[in-house]
């Protein structure tokens, strides 16, 4: 089940209405929150299922929290992306816009 679904964008870039609806169905298309990761260069913008957010974040995804941090090690180092843009067991769906 993935959690959160994002894109990383540079920093002057949104996302559209359409992919805005791909994340909602990535989630599930249930209720969500929307989420940012500031990074070096670019940032990830993207939504948090509640379902997620509660059971598996203890609504804990700020700044300092592992999740924050996991997705901002991947928008500033290429090395740490994966082929298929899944992280954290595919909890996480992260992909370039």
């Amino acid at each position: 089940m993935i959690g959160i679904a994002m894109y990383e964008v540079t920093t002057d870039e949104g996302i559209t209405a359409s992919e805005m609806m791909k994340l909602y169905d990535l989630i599930g298309g249930s209720e969500a929150i929307p989420y940012e990761v500031n990074g070096c260069n670019s940032c990830a913008v993207g939504l948090i299922s509640i379902e997620f957010a509660d059971k598996e974040l203890d609504y804990n995804y700020s700044e300092g929290s592992f999740v924050y941090k996991l997705i901002k090690s991947v928008i500033d180092d290429m090395e740490n992306e994966t082929e298929d843009g899944l992280y954290n067991d595919g909890t996480i769906w992260l992909n370039r816009k």
